[in-house]
């Protein structure tokens, strides 16, 4: 980016000899000064939350019946100061918006009965993992020979993407030419990506780092100058563990500085530091003193914007984990109840588990003194939530070697919670679904469990478990220092239109717009009142690629946009939770 400079002049002046013409004109110089305002455009869907009954939980659709929403899911958009259009779109794109919740089931057409490895290098491993745009997926990690932080990207069938850096990996290079890892990694709305973790600076001593790219896997120059930031280096290890970006585009970084103390730093969208955070950008916590080492492990954000941050702190063979909350400004909040619990020995640098729901409860996972999985859900106060398994806890056995760990998180749209981590001693690997009150959902694997395919005698790294946008659940490990993937099938449904009508009864997934507000909106959509499940104009299948729904003829902030949702369920039709992802941008010319 550009900064101002100060633009300073020369006045020329004319030595007057005999005869001269007393005011002639002097030499003139001059300049453009320029600047640009882009639209302020905003989106809210704080009125179309998940699981809200009768708007986006359409609850039991017997087979042989239809369901449509009772109240309108209600999305506020528009910009300040001009024009602006509404979009709604399938968030993998794929073509099919509604898909069964996985059931346990290996997806036959991911790699090879569901299992599909990629090998960036020797001595590979990767750690965290984020979706993006188009069905696709991000991983973050290292790999040796030069131990590189990388980033890769794979494809909706699991392919390595050869439109990011160099045949779907892109290894950070750039810098000291030391050792590193991507720790984390955070796709942004613009398409850009975000990766956080460290590389070894002077006396080889690890060194912060966030290096965002854009969509292809170049260094993006608008942020910090060239893309990469390497923030306070106290002399010791500084090391990111996890990032998180707020929907103003401020960026929040979780780790532990040079002296052992935990750290959560905040940075602008451009890459500076945000000196209204904590004290000149960070916040310090400490927990236990000078000499153990202590790190914010997990950062997420709960719906009204406040900052959780799971902690662990090193205790030998048994650690202690913490979740704490940070208000806007980075100050500690002391109206959340502070949480500590006891966990088997995370060797400090293994996953730990932290999501919220759109409640905004918070949900952990760790390993627990008794060696198993423990799944916490905290109220979003603070505090254990007492409608969750026992105390707000809930064990998990996969029936092995213990210990079992807990290393990572994903939520449906229903409620249910899905962990993952490693089993038998770090000798398997297995992923569990609890239903929302806590209990294993039998409608999962074997009894809630599902115990993955792993070879024998070879040690398994770190779990990730995301949810893919067509509804699969990914688990990405390291297996014998390749980079593994296991995708659970989530079969989908015929959105409405063609064969697909209400007419049919076939099974299906429709949408309608009810109405909009504001002046001068004009609808693309035909808009339906109070969509009632018979064929018309009005219902219509959510595009795989964003769509216009309504534009602003005039500059206005606060336009509305109404949708119902509808299913019809088959006679044939698979039991189980259906889910459609649904995605809402707004543009401006």
């Amino acid at each position: 980016m550009e900064r101002w400079r100060p633009i300073s002049c020369l006045l020329l002046g004319a030595v007057l000899a005999l005869g001269a013409v007393a005011g002639a004109p002097g030499a003139t110089s001059g300049t453009v000064v320029s600047a640009s305002v882009p639209t302020a455009t905003t989106v809210s869907t704080s009125g179309c939350l998940p699981g809200a009954p009768g708007i986006t939980a359409l609850g039991v659709v017997l087979p042989g019946s239809r369901a449509v929403s009772t109240s309108d899911c209600v999305v506020t958009w528009g910009a300040s100061n001009g024009t602006s259009t509404l979009r709604v779109a399938q968030e993998d794109g794929s073509g099919v918006a509604m898909h069964r919740n996985p059931d346990g089931v290996l997806d036959a057409a991911f790699g090879t009965g569901g299992r599909r490895s990629w090998d960036p290098g020797p001595n590979s491993y990767t750690y965290d993992s984020a979706v993006g745009p188009a069905g696709t997926t991000y991983l973050a990690g290292e790999r040796c020979g030069n131990c590189d932080p990388i980033v890769t990207r794979i494809a909706a069938d699991g392919s390595l993407d050869p439109a990011w850096g160099t045949g779907g990996f892109r290894a950070f290079t750039e810098g000291s030419g030391f050792d590193g890892v991507f720790a984390a990694v955070a796709p942004d709305a613009d398409g850009s990506v975000l990766a956080a973790g460290y590389q070894y600076g002077a006396g080889f001593l690890r060194d912060m780092l966030i290096v965002r790219f854009t969509s292809t896997g170049a260094l993006d120059t608008s942020f910090d100058g060239d893309g990469i930031l390497r923030p306070w280096v106290l002399g010791g290890d500084d090391i990111y563990y996890d990032l998180a970006i707020q929907p103003d585009g401020r960026i929040l970084a979780a780790g532990r500085n040079g002296n052992d103390d935990i750290v959560v730093d905040r940075f602008s969208a451009s890459g500076m530091v945000d000196s209204s955070w904590g004290t000149a950008g960070r916040v310090t916590l400490s927990y236990a003193g000078a000499g153990t080492n202590e790190g914010g492990k997990r950062i997420e954000l709960q719906p009204n914007g406040a900052v959780v941050v799971e902690t662990v702190t090193d205790g030998g063979a048994t650690d202690t984990a913490r979740l704490v909350r940070l208000t806007s400004t980075g100050t500690v909040d002391g109206s959340f109840a502070l949480q500590a619990w006891s966990i088997d020995d995370a060797i400090f640098w293994d996953q730990v588990g932290l999501a919220v729901q759109p409640d905004g409860k918070v949900l952990t996972a760790t390993g627990s003194p008794g060696a198993r999985m423990r799944v916490a859900r905290h109220l979003a106060s603070g505090g254990p939530d007492p409608a969750f398994g026992s105390a707000g806890v809930a064990t998990v056995s996969f029936g092995g070697a213990a210990p079992d760990r807990g290393e990572s998180l994903a939520l449906e749209g229903d409620g249910a919670i899905y962990v993952a981590g490693h089993t038998a001693n770090r000798g398997g690997v297995g992923v569990a679904r609890l239903t929302p009150a806590g209990a294993l959902d039998g409608a999962f694997g074997t009894a809630g469990l599902r115990s993955l395919p792993s070879t024998p005698g070879v040690d398994v790294e770190p779990v990730a478990l995301v949810h893919m946008a067509d509804g699969r659940l990914l688990a990405t490990l390291a297996e014998n220092a390749d980079y593994v993937g296991y995708a659970f099938a989530a079969p989908g449904i015929s959105d409405y239109g063609g064969a697909a009508t209400w007419a049919s009864g076939s099974s299906l997934f429709a949408a309608c717009l009810a109405g909009t507000t504001g002046a001068g909106v004009v609808a693309t959509w035909t808009p339906g009142a109070a969509c009632p499940a018979t064929d018309g104009p009005a219902w219509r299948a959510v595009p795989s690629t964003p769509s216009a729904v309504a534009n602003t003829t005039s500059a206005l902030a606060g336009a509305t946009a109404s949708f119902r949702f509808g299913m019809q369920s088959g006679l044939a039709l698979a039991p189980g939770g259906y889910q459609a992802r649904i995605s809402f941008e707004v543009i401006a010319p």
